[in-house]
This record gives structure tokens, sequence and C-alpha cells, in this order.
């Protein structure tokens, strides 16, 4: 009886202590991202820890959910991002990303990725504790599945947008397992994962990737969000041929990236893609006639 009257005063001591944890973090501007995940996770279809068929019968705790993801943690991870992740491989236009408006999906790869950029090891841990999960909920999509003609998760179509922040999530998490997961995960990257995520670029079409043809900005006129998805889709085909190659050649995985995929422009400098409006964009292009 002692024993249970104990269990029972420290269980409401936790909801005591995450009451209060909850209150102080409401007032965070990480918060809506932050709900955003926990309320994704608590999904019946993300508790699992691996899909069915190498289950390890653990879920994690909705604790485990509140303590990783919390609003404080993910403004730390953000920059981290940009400082250290960012300028390896730009592929996400910094100024006009919001991930308040930004997908669970994309929101879990980036925080996970910002994570690994971390120089406590708490954090290191505790993100390679989710990979597998970030996983199994990114590449459960029908765009990555076998499904690729299905709708999307909610019911409707997924835009443009949407494809590409789904692929360069899964494009992410890809590189994160074959970094820091297990030998497991690691084959398993490179042996269907990856094709999934080829096959998805190919769904969207080789043509989207590039500018209209009649895109010329020495006349001072552009469509600028049109501008800004176009590079960033073209910014994300380059590391995926890339990871490809890689895996061809250090592992002897046969190459699933054709010639004719390859048919895709260069991308604008970085002074180019870090342009935050049109007008920035024409500067660049003044300092170096070259930057597109």
């Amino acid at each position: 009886m002692a024993h249970c009257e104990q269990r029972s005063a420290e269980r409401s001591s936790g909801k005591k202590v995450q009451l209060f944890e909850m209150m102080r973090w409401i007032s965070q501007p990480m918060f809506a991202p932050s709900k955003k995940l926990w309320t994704r996770l608590q999904h019946e279809d993300a508790r699992v820890y691996c899909d069915r068929s190498r289950c390890e019968s653990q879920t994690l705790s909705l604790d485990a959910d509140l303590d990783f993801f919390n609003p404080v943690n993910l403004d730390r991870f953000v920059q981290m991002y940009w400082e250290r992740w960012h300028f390896s491989g730009p592929t996400v236009h910094k100024a006009t990303f919001d991930i308040n408006v930004a997908g669970t999906k994309t929101i879990f790869a980036f925080t996970l990725t910002r994570a690994f950029m971390s120089n406590e090891e708490a954090d290191v841990a505790g993100a390679r504790s989710w990979l597998d999960v970030a996983e199994e909920l990114i590449f459960q999509r029908p765009l990555l599945s076998e499904h690729p003609e299905a709708p999307d998760f909610q019911g409707g179509v997924m835009s443009l947008r949407d494809r590409l922040d789904l692929i360069r999530a899964a494009l992410l998490i890809c590189v994160l397992q074959h970094w820091e997961g297990s030998e497991a995960s690691r084959k398993r990257i490179r042996r269907s994962r990856l094709s999934s995520i080829i096959f998805a670029t190919r769904e969207i079409g080789s043509g989207e990737a590039r500018h209209p043809s009649d895109l010329n900005l020495a006349l001072r006129h552009v469509d600028w969000e049109e501008f800004i998805l176009k590079q960033e889709l073209i910014r994300t085909q380059t590391p995926i041929f890339l990871l490809d190659a890689e895996f061809m050649l250090f592992h002897n995985v046969p190459p699933r990236t054709g010639i004719a995929e390859l048919n895709f422009p260069f991308t604008c400098t970085v002074l180019c893609f870090e342009a935050t409006n049109p007008d920035e964009l024409w500067a660049a292009t003044d300092l170096d006639s070259g930057c597109y």
C-alpha cells in the first residue's frame, strides 16, 4: 500500500512539473512548431519505434516527446542549423523559410539535423534515439511508399512545395541515418530508402527542376516565389545524385540515377540564393554577372 501511495505521489509531482514547464513554454517563439511535433508523435501510427517487420516493441513516451522537442531546444537547434549546417548544403532559402508554417516532417528532420550539430552529448544521444522514428514517419507517406499516386496523409493532393519539403526531409534523414544510425539502418538507407527518394523525384518530373525558358534576370523582373522554389528543387536534386554516387563508389550499390535525369541546370551562386527579396537579387547580379 505504501509503495502504491509513493508511486501515485511521484506521478502527481511529475504532472505538476510538466504543467509548470508547459506554462513556461507557451510564451516561447518555438511553441507552435513544438506543439505540431508533440501532436503528430502522439498519433498512433507514429508511436511505434519502427515498422512491424523490425519492431523492437519499444515506444517513446509523452515525456520524451515533450522533453526533447520542447520550444527551448528547438530554438537552439534552429540557430545551430543555420550556423553549422546550412552553408555546407544550402537547399533551403533561409529568408523565406518559416518553421511556424512548415510541415511536421520538415520540422522533425531539421530538428534532428540541428541536434547532431550540437556540442552537447545529450542532444546528440537524443537525436540518435529518434532517428528510426523519424525515418518511419517520413517514409510512410504515399509519395515515398509503394503507392506514389495515392493522396497525401490528409487525403488531398500534395502541392509541388509539399512534395519538395517531404523529399528534402527524407534526404536529410537518409544522410543522418547513414552517418549516425545502426548498421542495419545504414543498409536500409542504401538498399531501399534512397531508391524511394529517387522514384519520388521522378514523379515530380525533371522539367520542374528548372527555371522557365524566358527567365532573364537582366530585365529586372522575376516571379520571386517561383524563382526560390525552382532553385530549391535544383539544389535538392544535386545532393540526391551525390549520395547515389557515394553509395555506388564506396558501397558497391548499383546507381539508380540515370544519365538523362542529370539534365538539370547548375545552381545559382550562394550570393543570389541568399537574397531576401528581388532587389537584393538584382544587386547580386550587378556584383557578379555570372550570378545566374
